[in-house]
């Protein structure tokens, strides 16, 4: 399986350059989301989808995904990584800090 390298630079530009990260970081909550701190998550990001996430893929191909009695079955793989993903704190990356995100920018959020 060849490893998924996600296009963060192209990521970052999109969101500094196309986005105006400079104007959104002048938004009162997310002064704190600078180039360097986006770039930082975006990496993060990427290691997660590329070390724990991509190598799922196969074995979803491979066992698929059914319905039974109204509910869906996964591969018990794909269960561990999103309780992982869960923990980690990366389904609330454009969540207000007050209920457990990290209150980045919602642009930054679509990224990851």
């Amino acid at each position: 399986m060849a490893d998924y390298q996600p296009p963060v630079k192209d990521m970052l530009f999109a969101i500094t350059q196309l986005a105006g990260l400079d104007q959104v970081n002048q938004l009162q909550g997310f002064e704190d989301a600078t180039p360097d701190l986006v770039e930082a998550v975006l990496g993060e990001a990427a290691q997660l989808a590329n070390e724990v996430v991509a190598p799922i893929n196969e074995i979803g191909d491979r066992q698929g995904t059914r319905v039974e009695d109204g509910r869906v079955i996964v591969p018990d793989e794909f269960k561990a990584v999103y309780q992982q993903i869960t923990a980690d704190g990366w389904v609330g990356v454009s969540q207000p800090a007050d209920i457990g995100g990290q209150g980045l920018p919602y642009v930054v959020g679509l990224a990851v």
